[in-house]
């Protein structure tokens, strides 16, 4: 290149304004949001107002223990409803815990039971508590169950209206029962009425066996017994019905 030479510089010029925006607006794959998870499923109210539990089955502990506001106020015993503490001391009445015991043993022993009822032990005087146990067994890789996990909830309520439902039904049967013993006396009576008044017309006026027999076609006695008897069975349901139902500890077989 010699020194009259002159450089020259060629520019050339584009238009790429809808290319960028394009770009720029456009979803990139690698910076593009994750999907959002899928919500959680709601929790069963009948859970949430239960007590969560899991237990040691060597020691028969309490690991673990969620006790909900709605039966922290039902004047459970606290040191009886804690991570450590012995699993049946101070939470069943005496009077359920041999057959509450039974009840874990057969689990224990592979049976397919999950849940039982029983009265509970309250810091509370004068009130009834039932609770039920639902539980699940924990096995390890051996097959051996290591631990038992439930759910703990109140059914007195439940308990009281089986036990409305089980007198009403005791006082029905009963009911009817005594209808039919009261039909069956009045035949018999109607067969002793009619032979007392043939033995009646058989008699002579001056017959001391007359007054015998006045007595038999009129009634006399035997109506008083059988209302007697009626009576009896109309009662029986009040005098036996419901606390028998609530000495029983429930067991639930699937």
């Amino acid at each position: 290149m010699d020194d009259e030479s002159v450089a020259e510089i060629l520019l050339t010029l584009e238009d790429v304004t809808d290319m960028v925006t394009g770009l720029l607006s456009a979803p990139s794959p690698a910076i593009e949001a994750a999907p959002a998870p899928p919500p959680p499923p709601p929790v069963s109210p009948w859970l949430a107002n239960s007590v969560l539990w899991r237990v040691d089955v060597t020691a028969m502990r309490f690991d673990d223990v969620e006790v909900p506001a709605g039966l922290a106020d039902a004047n459970l015993p606290k040191d009886a409803w804690r991570a450590g503490a012995d699993f049946f001391a101070g939470r069943v009445v005496s009077a359920h815990l041999p057959l509450v015991k039974s009840f874990y043993e057969q689990a224990l022993s592979g049976m397919a039971l999950h849940s039982v009822e029983y009265r509970a032990v309250t810091m509370g005087a004068g009130r009834t508590l039932w609770l039920r146990d639902v539980i699940r067994a924990v096995r390890d890789q051996a097959g051996i169950i290591t631990h038992l996990e439930g759910a703990t909830n109140e059914v007195t309520q439940l308990r009281q209206r089986e036990d409305s439902i089980s007198q009403a039904q005791k006082i029905d049967a009963l009911t009817r029962l005594a209808g039919r013993v009261a039909h069956e006396c009045n035949n018999l009576l109607t067969i002793l009425g009619g032979h007392g008044e043939e033995l009646l017309h058989s008699l002579a006026p001056d017959n001391p066996l007359r007054a015998n027999a006045q007595g038999d076609s009129h009634g006399g006695r035997p109506p008083q017994c059988f209302h007697a008897i009626a009576q009896q069975l109309r009662q029986a349901p009040e005098s036996g019905g419901g606390p028998a139902r609530r000495g029983h500890v429930h067991y639930r077989v699937s």
